[in-house]
């Protein structure tokens, strides 16, 4: 979780991707678009059958605000987005996430102006995208973890414990213990304490 806009291309590799309180299926030529605030984690497999490669964006507060003075287009990015581009019309939408990396890593003359016009450029193409409602991907079926992830961000107040959280979902404590372990390779108090500092950073 952190404080800016944070966009992925996944340029190689198939995963799961944990938004929230929902895991998405992620394969190549998707696009992850991650507002300020939002608890996420790839869950990657070990081994990995197909090393996991992606190009990542990042948007601070101070040029979102730029944008959105000129167009709000930042306001279809409210919450976690995933977009499938791969064999639709918005294939296209690799070549911003390319440019961006070739600008950074040559540093040319002028290198901030152009690359801050192509994140503009790519931020617009992408708020049109995701009115293209076949672009988006669903999230997996509603399953055990997402009903628990979502049970702890209602109640980060209260006191939550294995044992209660196991008798309000009809299951044992070792099945929830095994279940984080499993599914998000981290301990369920872990888990927890992460998703209660994210809040009270978002609150401050």
């Amino acid at each position: 979780s952190h404080m800016f806009y944070e966009i992925i291309y996944c340029v190689q590799g198939t995963l799961t991707y944990l938004l929230g309180v929902r895991r998405y299926q992620v394969s190549v030529g998707d696009v992850i678009i991650i507002p300020p605030g939002i608890i996420h984690s790839p869950i990657l497999k070990n081994p990995l059958d197909v090393p996991y490669e992606r190009y990542v964006v990042w948007i601070s507060a101070a040029f979102a605000s730029i944008l959105n003075q000129a167009n709000s287009v930042l306001a279809d990015f409210q919450e976690a987005t995933v977009l499938h581009t791969a064999g639709t019309k918005w294939e296209y939408l690799s070549r911003y996430f390319y440019t961006g990396i070739k600008e950074a890593e040559t540093q040319a003359p002028g290198w901030e102006v152009c690359l801050g016009g192509n994140t503009a450029q790519l931020v617009a193409h992408l708020a049109r995208a995701t009115h293209d409602l076949n672009t988006v991907r669903p999230s997996q079926n509603e399953e055990l973890l997402e009903k628990v992830l979502e049970y702890i961000q209602n109640n980060l107040a209260d006191k939550l414990s294995v044992r209660t959280t196991a008798q309000h979902f009809h299951v044992s404590e070792s099945t929830l213990t095994h279940l984080f372990r499993r599914e998000l390779k981290t301990g369920f108090y872990k888990c927890v304490t992460q998703r209660r500092m994210a809040e009270a950073k978002n609150l401050i």
